[in-house]
């Protein structure tokens, strides 16, 4: 009579792209060896218990269809070795999702939400043109997480998610994020600069925003302190125009709640 009892699993799918449980049975008190069909070692030093139960836990890979391995079983200085074990892998798809409420215009925007763990994204535009290069991976946990630089004044941004596992994608429906609720910024004087002279300009920003004047680089060019706005919005502030100077050019960064609303720049000629 054998002094091993027969290796079984009790696994029979797993999810591609995350971390695993694998079950199954053996002799009694027995440690197991997890080996691929080489002989390569994949997982040491899995207990059977006194019912003769195991486990262990593996991350899988994303592109693979199955998972092979053979299970070695020690005790009392004796090994036995199982044939060879077929776990197929399943994609438990879940559907793409976005976490983020609002843009800010003008500046780098980090975009969360939720999808298939394991798989990679690709973001795209309406016409499917893929908009941002980094690799991005949703996590065991189903979340992801990027980064986007989104233009002066958008009034949204629009998206679609691919999702890539095992070979197979999956395409979202559009997703768009509105900017902001922040009143759109306005210059309405002077007309015309005055160079080598100290000029005044005039405006309108969202009264409960708070405003920097910064210049087409996004460099500030104006104290805070020196730019006045009243409870209807109407902005001012004073600057020194250069003498040789054909024009002024300036934009407006509002920030409210946590977001932020950056105008295109204005431009005012002499």
């Amino acid at each position: 009579m054998s002094d091993f009892f027969p290796a079984t699993v009790t696994t029979e799918q797993y999810n591609a792209g995350v971390t695993n449980t694998f079950t199954g049975t053996a002799t009694p008190n027995s440690t197991l060896r997890i080996l691929n069909a080489s002989g390569t070692e994949l997982v040491k030093d899995v207990q059977v218990d006194a019912k003769g139960a195991w486990s262990f836990s593996r991350m899988m890979s994303a592109s693979a269809a199955h998972f092979e391995f053979k299970i070695e079983q020690t005790k009392d200085g004796k090994t036995n070795t199982s044939e060879l074990f077929r776990v197929t892998a399943v994609k438990a798809w879940q559907d793409a999702k976005v976490n983020t409420e609002y843009v800010s215009s003008g500046v780098v925007n980090t975009f969360t939400g939720t999808g298939t763990p394991g798989a990679t994204l690709r973001i795209l535009n309406v016409s499917n043109t893929q908009i941002v290069n980094n690799t991005i991976r949703v996590g065991e946990d189903g979340k992801w997480t990027f980064t986007r630089g989104i233009s002066n004044d958008a009034e949204n941004f629009r998206m679609k998610i691919e999702q890539n596992l095992g070979g197979e994608t999956r395409t979202s429906a559009l997703f768009t994020i509105n900017a902001a609720p922040i009143a759109k910024a306005s210059s309405t004087g002077p007309a015309k600069i005055v160079p080598g002279a100290i000029n005044t300009f005039t405006g309108t920003v969202d009264p409960s925003a708070t405003v920097r004047i910064l210049n087409g680089s996004g460099t500030q060019i104006v104290d805070p302190a020196d730019v006045t706005i009243d409870k209807q919005g109407n902005y001012t502030f004073d600057r020194t125009v250069s003498s040789n100077a054909t024009e002024f050019r300036f934009k407006i960064e509002q920030t409210k709640d946590g977001h932020i609303r950056t105008s295109n720049v204005f431009t005012i000629k002499k």
